[in-house]
């Protein structure tokens, strides 16, 4: 097994610029109020360093370097995280765009739809034998035989529990029918850097984002964007800068620039090999199923998220996530049927030992039905995602809802799907599908203090 290495910064551009700025010891008259006593490399962007929105040195090279590896024309630093990317690409469509989105997108896109003023169409994933899968190019296919006027379609792949989408067969329907293709591949910013991980996004994308501080060695809020169109380059640079901070953080632009560096030498292929024998441990544990498996739609699996089933143990993600918690276990996220963990080659050995040892002592009640939640149908559409999200709205109980037009989108968090989106007729499944994630243990979003946001009738 793997020995735990810890994660040393590169000297790459960006530190390489930071460090010969905090060496020379400046009488600091500029941002942070901190002066450098919390961080020497925590600066503002001055004569000596470069400007992340008009990048003129150090970050071109970086951003460059990035671009080659990731197999990109275009790579962007982004420190609001995958959430500016997704908006930002959404936001070099023009306004009032029909889009076709996988539903089982971020919330962030909900956003990106009313700021740029685009009229959604949604696709389902495909659902088979109680499993969630992935969207297919069939469901694509359809969705442009239905409208032909789509201009672009979004795929989150990865998704929360590792599949990916069939992502060559979608890019040639995109292509045969013009439209561009974007993905939101925030959980798969490890995939470019080992041949031993699914495809990257980056031969088959126009636009792409990935969030380097879910899967690398970087802090929160860090993520890279991607562009292979030449021609929506300079829209997607200008997107994203409209809905980017002015200051951004030098050391989180450091450890961005460090995080791919360091993780593209670790033994990927060791640690899938690690995890092979932790699931055949956890495989012999009475009522647990730990996958990915085989579901509709999914061209591939990501082998470092380990999702394990508790179904045939008789209790749910929920209870299985507090008790591991009870034992020092801390996973990513937890639903109805399983636990969600992610894994990397730094992870210490004994963290799996603790992991094991937590599983074997769950609790052990009759098997139940292990389905995974979903919304078998979509809440219909009476406006625009802009229109509904402008307009006056009022706040009722959760439970009192049903009928009314959705003004701000709710649902489960993690992973922050949207039951419900601004527009919609919230109908008596959408609430009991998140009223029952609730009791049994989920956490929601777009609920405040048992309220949703309508709109006024």
């Amino acid at each position: 097994m793997l020995k735990h290495t810890s994660v040393k910064t590169a000297q790459n551009p960006v530190s390489r610029m930071l460090e010969a700025y905090a060496s020379s010891q400046p009488s600091r008259f500029h941002m942070p109020g901190h002066k450098g006593f919390l961080n020497p490399w925590d600066i503002t962007e001055l004569s000596c360093t470069d400007n992340l929105l008009t990048p003129s040195g150090a970050l071109v090279e970086a951003q460059e370097e990035l671009a080659e590896a990731y197999g990109a024309n275009t790579a962007l630093f982004c420190t609001g995280g995958s959430t500016l990317g997704v908006i930002a690409m959404l936001l070099t469509l023009p306004q009032g765009s029909v889009v076709a989105i996988g539903r089982n997108a971020h919330r962030s896109a909900v956003s990106a739809l009313f700021l740029g003023g685009h009229r959604p169409i949604w696709l389902l994933p495909d659902y088979s034998k109680g499993k969630n899968g992935q969207i297919s190019a069939a469901t694509v296919e359809a969705a442009f035989k239905d409208e032909p006027t789509i201009k672009a379609v979004l795929i989150t792949s990865p998704d929360y529990l590792g599949r990916c989408a069939d992502l060559c067969a979608i890019s040639c329907a995109c292509r045969a029918h013009g439209a561009l293709l974007l993905v939101d591949g925030a959980h798969g910013a490890h995939f470019a850097l080992s041949a031993a991980l699914p495809e990257s996004p980056g031969a088959l994308a126009d636009m792409w984002v990935t969030s380097a501080h879910k899967t690398l060695p970087c802090p929160n809020q860090g993520a890279y964007l991607f562009g292979n169109n030449a021609e929506e380059a300079g829209r997607l640079k200008d997107a994203l800068f409209t809905v980017h901070t002015t200051s951004p953080s030098f050391v989180l632009l450091a450890a961005l620039d460090s995080a791919w560096r360091t993780a593209k030498e670790w033994d990927y292929a060791a640690h899938v090999a690690r995890l092979d024998s932790v699931r055949k441990h956890i495989s012999a544990i009475a009522g647990l199923d730990p996958y990915p498996k085989d579901c509709l739609g999914v061209c591939d699996t990501d082998a470092t998220r380990l999702v394990i089933s508790v179904c045939g143990r008789g209790i749910t993600g929920y209870e299985a996530d507090v008790h591991l918690q009870k034992h020092g276990v801390f996973v990513e996220m937890a639903d109805a049927a399983n636990l969600v963990a992610i894994t990397s080659p730094i992870d210490p050995d004994g963290w799996y030992d603790n992991l094991v040892s937590a599983l074997t002592s769950l609790p052990q009640r009759t098997p139940k039905d292990c389905r995974e939640p979903r919304l078998d149908h979509l809440p219909k559409a009476v406006m625009l995602p802009r229109e509904a999200a402008f307009s006056q709205t009022e706040a009722v109980p959760l439970a009192e809802a049903a009928g009314r037009i959705c003004a701000q989108s709710f649902g489960v968090y993690p992973p922050g799907c949207a039951a419900a989106a601004p527009g919609e007729i919230i109908d008596e499944a959408c609430l009991d599908f998140v009223i029952d994630a609730q009791s049994g243990g989920g956490a929601l979003f777009g609920v405040t203090s048992g309220c949703v946001r309508v709109i006024i009738d």
